[in-house]
């Protein structure tokens, strides 16, 4: 019987806890479960911490450095694996023998944005930059993983590539600190939420338009915006940091959350703010479609006035159906469909 030798790229694990480092830790400790930690060696750009009985292969080289891709391939063929899973995009330059191969796309980003890179020439340069990096490593994988299925969609649209989508959950699990609210001076169900970065594609001018003129007869409201950085004034509050603790109690006393994007992989916030029993108002594009839910209320991405109407309504929560859709985000219901994907491999 062969021995598994499992090479996990976590080169994008990081101190920080962004949502692909908490991704590529969560499948990892799924595939030690399921093939023992004495099977694993973690591919890492800094020793992971919690991880230390794991073998580390502390490595500079740099998923998304063109020139670390194209050398990389040696490195992973050095640690002689008999698999490599890579948690993002950036896999192998070259097709190794013997050696079964994994790549993860979270979402397409680059190529469906114009502006994700920031000017649509800088975007356009960042599209030919980043498309033969991500094309090479899905053509010399034996498996693409994804997490929704408007990414399977896409994958196999640019691609015409198959993937499997294994999806993912909340990661958004720490006790509540509830005395945040009174000390950032904001009253319960007095405000929406928006968490998540401020590029060009998350829309958040639109929606502080349509807040500010919302907030013109409605002048206690407030918009609460985490996740990036930004001026506080006219009802518009930046608490700058805030920990997961302080972000469930925004969550859970929140009117409803805001996710106004133009385009997504998927939607996890959607599913955090179901599991905190907060209504969402979200942008009628399909990565949001997939969620589709009576605690879920869509508007028209070229309508003003169909948002505007959506923060004026009472909505309502129904605590009875959320569940309907939580199970299908289950960690360990997740667990089983990566167990699924990988099966054909091993």
């Amino acid at each position: 019987m062969t021995t598994n030798k499992i090479a996990l790229d976590c080169r994008l694990v990081s101190r920080n806890a962004t949502g692909i480092s908490r991704f590529s830790l969560k499948y990892t400790d799924f595939i030690i479960e399921k093939f023992g930690e004495k099977n694993i060696v973690l591919i890492v750009n800094e020793p992971i911490q919690g991880y230390e009985h794991i073998e580390q292969c502390l490595t500079d080289f740099k998923p998304f450095n063109f020139y670390h891709w194209l050398r990389f391939h040696k490195l992973v063929a050095k640690l002689k694996p008999t698999h490599y899973i890579s948690f993002h995009y950036s896999g192998l330059s070259k097709k190794l023998s013997n050696i079964k191969t994994v790549v993860t796309v979270h979402d397409l980003m680059y190529e469906l944005v114009p502006t994700f890179f920031g000017s649509k020439f800088i975007s356009f340069l960042g599209r030919l930059y980043y498309r033969p990096i991500v094309s090479r490593s899905l053509k010399n994988s034996d498996l693409i993983l994804t997490i929704s299925e408007t990414s399977k969609k896409d994958i196999k649209s640019i691609f015409n590539l198959d993937s499997v989508n294994t999806s993912e959950g909340v990661f958004l699990n720490a006790p509540e600190v509830e005395s945040f609210l009174d000390s950032i001076g904001l009253v319960s169900k007095s405000y929406f939420l928006y968490a998540g970065n401020g590029r060009p594609h998350k829309n958040i001018e639109q929606l502080k338009r349509v807040f500010l003129k919302y907030r013109q007869s409605n002048q206690e409201a407030c918009l609460v915006i985490v996740g990036h950085k930004g001026d506080s004034q006219g009802g518009i509050v930046y608490p700058g940091h805030v920990s997961d603790g302080e972000l469930v109690n925004l969550y859970t006393n929140a009117k409803a959350f805001v996710f106004p994007s133009l385009y997504e992989g998927f939607g996890l916030p959607i599913v955090e703010s179901l599991n905190y029993n907060t209504p969402v108002i979200a942008s009628d594009i399909p990565a949001f479609r997939e969620f589709q839910h009576n605690n879920i209320y869509y508007f028209d991405l070229n309508n003003d006035e169909s948002l505007l109407r959506l923060l004026g309504s009472e909505l309502s929560f129904d605590h009875a159906t959320k569940h309907n859709i939580l199970k299908q985000y289950d960690w360990d219901v997740i667990k089983q469909k990566l167990y699924k994907a990988l099966e054909g491999l091993f």
